[in-house]
């Protein structure tokens, strides 16, 4: 099933993102804020549709592309995968007024199609 992440709050990106990130964690609230914990038990604020420093490395390692849209004036992340054959590939595209929040929803499509892929194998 195709989650409807345009809708979600930047709350509910985050926590995905980080559920996406990290196999072993420990994640809750804290002032609004997804948290989790790291090997050394710290408290990691973690705010990626917001928060640059932690953003940047996600899209950089996942080859997803910021663009502005001067026609309807948002922000948009694009990811594209490499051929799937000759004739196709997949795209990811999503639209929003924040380019941090826009990239963190592609990261999550393409996760998502990916563990649905692997689950059909």
């Amino acid at each position: 099933m195709v989650k409807q992440f345009e809708d979600m709050s930047n709350f509910e990106i985050n926590r995905l993102v980080v559920e996406a990130l990290f196999e072993e964690f420990e994640s809750y609230e804290y002032q609004l804020q997804v948290c989790y914990l790291n090997k050394e038990r710290e408290r990691i604020l973690f705010n990626p549709c917001e928060n640059w420093s932690d953003a940047g490395s996600i899209i950089e390692d996942n080859g997803i592309s910021l663009v502005y849209m001067p026609e309807s004036g948002e922000q948009g992340a694009y990811y594209e995968t490499h051929m799937l054959d000759e004739y196709s590939e997949e795209v990811y595209t999503t639209c929003d007024e924040n380019p941090l929040k826009a990239a963190m929803i592609t990261f999550l499509k393409s996760v998502e199609v990916y563990e649905m892929q692997n689950q059909s194998n």
